[in-house]
């Protein structure tokens, strides 16, 4: 019996549209979603040293295996025809953002697990589509801890992963300058009339911007080796590898979480939908802008008592998912 990882499709050629965009991603320095949550399943097993196949021939598929079918749709498909000629399909995570998208194709019956990586994201699929309550299994991809390079930080990185309003950014600003940080937001040398900076003359610690649409991965691990802490803006997460990726550098995390997600005529209201997997271990969380400069003051004030290496380390590393996953599909 064998776990087979199928990230394109056995018929896809050479020159096929899933294959071209995921090659552009890896060139251009992206590694998110689909990627990311493969390469950290890959790297899981391999510490685990479980044997897996990974993008086989469709002739190497055995009645016995188990077919584990991540980032498309395209070989969903091609899985969900052939299903009887293995033991078991598992879809996920986040093949479409609700059980209706693809054509309903997550609802197929030929699947047999679905994979969601919150419990948030798990529960607004079932109040779309019910019948899949004994399909759905919660699991969280995992992420590399390195080694601290860096013992010395000082300091703050802000992230922002969806735009701000004009009062929310100045919300911000206004926070930080209250505790006399220093600060440059500067998206990219293409965006240089995007930057400003602090008018406080005392500076206690600088304060680094990271944009997700305009950084690489490699700029966000250089960052994150020298900050101390991260506040961190996102509508909306259905794990956060970006957070993971800050704690498993220890670097603590104050994150803007509304608890409700909108996506077309869909609204779902859930605590920590911005951050799914922070803990007291990992940092703070806020709701209302106005309440940022004392939410901040404080998060800075404690930040010694949080652990969140510690805790990616126990519950959230490669070879964490990787067991929990082998656990879930029976393997």
């Amino acid at each position: 019996m064998s776990l087979i990882i199928l990230t394109k499709s056995p018929k896809a050629g050479l020159f096929s549209k899933e294959i071209y965009w995921r090659v552009l991603r890896r060139l251009a320095g992206v590694k998110r979603g689909p990627d990311a949550v493969m390469d950290s399943l890959l790297r899981g097993l391999d510490e685990l040293k479980r044997p897996y196949l990974l993008n086989v021939k469709s002739t190497e598929i055995k009645p016995e295996d188990t077919v584990f079918v991540n980032g498309s749709l395209e070989t969903l498909q091609w899985a969900i025809k052939e299903r009887k000629k293995f033991k078991k399909l598992v879809a996920g995570p986040n093949l479409v953002v609700t059980p209706n998208d693809g054509g309903g194709i997550i609802n197929a019956p030929e699947i047999d697990l679905i994979l969601q990586p919150s419990d948030w994201v798990r529960d607004f699929y079932l109040s779309i589509s019910p019948r899949l309550s004994e399909k759905i299994k919660v699991w969280p991809a995992g992420v590399r801890v390195p080694e601290i390079t860096n013992n010395r930080r000082e300091k703050i990185l802000v992230f922002v992963k969806n735009s701000l309003s004009g009062g929310e950014l100045q919300a911000l600003k206004n926070a930080l300058a209250a505790l006399s940080y220093k600060f440059i937001i500067k998206r990219s040398e293409r965006s240089e009339s995007e930057a400003f900076t602090s008018e406080r003359a005392q500076i206690k610690y600088p304060v680094g911007f990271i944009f997700y649409d305009d950084y690489k991965q490699a700029d966000y691990f250089r960052e994150l080796n020298q900050a101390k802490a991260m506040l961190y803006f996102s509508l909306s997460e259905s794990q956060g590898l970006a957070l993971q990726e800050a704690w498993a550098r220890n670097v603590p995390t104050l994150v803007w979480d509304r608890g409700r997600y909108e996506y077309n005529n869909y609204f779902w209201c859930a605590k920590n939908i911005s951050c799914p997997y922070l803990n007291e271990r990992c940092g703070m969380t806020f709701a209302d802008f106005a309440e940022l400069p004392a939410i901040l003051e404080e998060f800075l004030r404690v930040l010694k008592r949080f652990d969140p290496r510690a805790y990616v380390e126990e519950q959230l590393s490669d070879l964490r998912s990787a067991e929990k996953l082998l656990a879930i599909v029976g393997l």
